[in-house]
């Protein structure tokens, strides 16, 4: 189960939240109602959190892999698919954000990270792909990697590529067919919304 969907931004030494989603709902029986209302109260605070704690380990491992920004930017340039970006997994405390153990899937591009806070109990593999998935598909739509600051406007798209890859937060198994007719049906209707 994904119970929260993040984009923030890593450059420099502050991280700033970009985009949180809870995808838990009432009916998702990983969290309890009292615990989604805390994380819809304290959204902020709670991204933050996050924000921080992928800024390090993204640094740490940014600076023993010895990769940079440039190098990125040229291969995001020249390529229409986003390359291979670090990506990487950690746990969080007990009491960050959810009052119980949780584990994050992320990713980056272009000082941008992309993350799934998690379940403990949760896929990692399938959800490394479909968070992969879902940011080729962002990036596709909306230039979200190379283009950050331009999300203010583009929230609708998000919120729907979310719901059509992880409805709920479930992750979901799904072969290349499924996804390339999902991905179909993600075309059609993101064409009838931006006219």
């Amino acid at each position: 189960m994904v119970l929260v969907f993040g984009i923030f931004g890593l450059e420099g030494s502050h991280p700033h939240s970009i985009f949180c989603k809870c995808m838990a709902s009432d009916e998702s029986q990983v969290l309890l109602p009292e615990q989604i209302e805390l994380f819809h109260r304290y959204k902020d605070e709670y991204a933050s959190r996050i924000a921080e704690k992928l800024h390090s380990v993204f640094h740490f491992h940014r600076a023993s892999n010895q990769r940079n920004v440039e190098n990125d930017l040229q291969l995001l340039n020249s390529d229409e698919n986003i390359p291979s970006f670090e990506v990487g997994h950690f746990k969080l405390d007990f009491k960050e954000p959810f009052c119980f153990e949780s584990q994050v899937v992320w990713l980056t591009a272009n000082e941008i990270g992309f993350c799934f806070v998690l379940d403990e109990k949760e896929n990692l593999s399938l959800a490394e792909t479909t968070l992969r998935l879902i940011v080729q598909q962002l990036h596709d739509l909306c230039r979200v990697v190379l283009q950050p600051s331009d999300l203010v406007s583009k929230i609708e798209k998000i919120h729907f590529v979310l719901d059509k890859f992880i409805p709920g937060g479930k992750l979901l198994f799904m072969n290349h067919r499924a996804v390339r007719q999902t991905e179909k049906e993600a075309e059609s209707v993101l064409k009838l919304m931006n006219n």
